[in-house]
């Protein structure tokens, strides 16, 4: 579990592949007399999630929007990464008339076109569907999921906007308490 504890600190450092590649040994190291099922769960499942996040979702076209303080990632269209990307820097400033957060690494928001998109990503990389949900996030990944698309009762930006902000304040936080 040492390896795993490593790797879960080199996640957080932003070394996604290093992380990766230390749960790969872990695994590899547990002992091989006990079957693969007695392998330990939580390495088996870090592994899995890690690998899924460096991966990122499996989208076709990714439309990307960078700013100060995120990475916006979409399969919606470059526009809806910048609304989305414009949105999350006017909040991060309302949010910091209030709390103190040091600079740091750019937070992930990554917006999805399907709710089955949304739900398998959420599942690859927390094994957990989300489908009673618009948004979450994800403190072990700092990623904030959001589904957009058009083919559900979410279509209205207003609605939208008010999980982002929602779920934004989870991640802003995050980065208060760790500070």
């Amino acid at each position: 579990y040492t390896l795993y504890a490593r790797a879960s600190w080199l996640f957080e450092k932003e070394r996604t592949k290093d992380a990766v590649e230390e749960l790969e040994v872990a695994y590899a190291l547990w002992p091989k007399p006990l079957p693969t099922m007695h392998r330990p769960t939580l390495i088996a499942t870090a592994l899995k999630n890690y690998t899924h996040v460096l991966n990122g979702p499996p989208w076709e076209r990714v439309h990307k929007v960078e700013t100060a303080h995120y990475i916006v990632l979409t399969d919606i269209s470059k526009e809806r990464a910048k609304f989305f990307a414009d949105h999350l820097e006017w909040i991060h400033s309302y949010y910091r008339r209030t709390f103190t957060v040091r600079s740091g690494r750019k937070a992930r928001a990554l917006f999805f076109s399907t709710r089955e998109g949304y739900n398998q990503y959420a599942e690859l990389t927390a094994n957990a569907r989300v489908e009673w949900t618009a948004g979450v996030y994800y403190p072990d990944y700092d990623q904030l999921l959001v589904f957009e698309g058009k083919d559900s009762q979410y279509e209205d930006d207003e609605y939208i906007l008010q999980v982002v902000y929602h779920e934004g304040f989870h991640q802003f936080i995050s980065r208060v308490v760790k500070d």
